[in-house]
């Protein structure tokens, strides 16, 4: 059975219809693959941009919280020297006390040791004016 030249164009044709068929559907899925590529690679890019901003925003706040530890370590160091500071503190505030009582009391002292000296003085000037008084008269 040999085929005439007729029969074979036909089947070269129908061959070709076939094969460029379904090169025509393989090259629109390909088209169709590398539309929703392109859609996933634009998804992919913008989900990328957000991670890389919250990832800045976690860095920033593990700096803070370093800064914060950091920050509570130096407060707890000045609370534990509050109470020597009070103790100088109160120190202090006795021997001001002290130097203010006795300022009070030196001018209470020296007030009444100028009275009484005011008043020997008055009362020698009043007996020598009393005794100049009898002696003259």
């Amino acid at each position: 059975m040999a085929l005439s030249q007729a029969d074979r164009n036909e089947i070269k044709d129908l061959l070709l219809s076939c094969v460029s068929g379904t090169h025509a559907r393989t090259e629109a899925k390909f088209e169709i693959i590398d539309t929703k590529l392109d859609t996933i690679n634009a998804h992919l890019t913008k989900m990328n941009g957000k991670v890389s901003r919250h990832e800045d925003q976690i860095n920033e706040a593990l700096t803070e919280r370093a800064q914060n530890r950091e920050h509570q370590k130096n407060f707890e160091k000045e609370m534990t020297s509050i109470p020597n500071r009070l103790e100088h503190i109160e120190t202090r505030l006795d021997h001001m006390e002290d130097t203010i009582l006795e300022n009070k009391v030196t001018k209470k002292f020296v007030l009444k040791a100028l009275s009484v000296s005011g008043i020997i003085i008055s009362a020698i000037v009043g007996v020598v004016k009393v005794v100049e008084f009898f002696l003259t008269n």
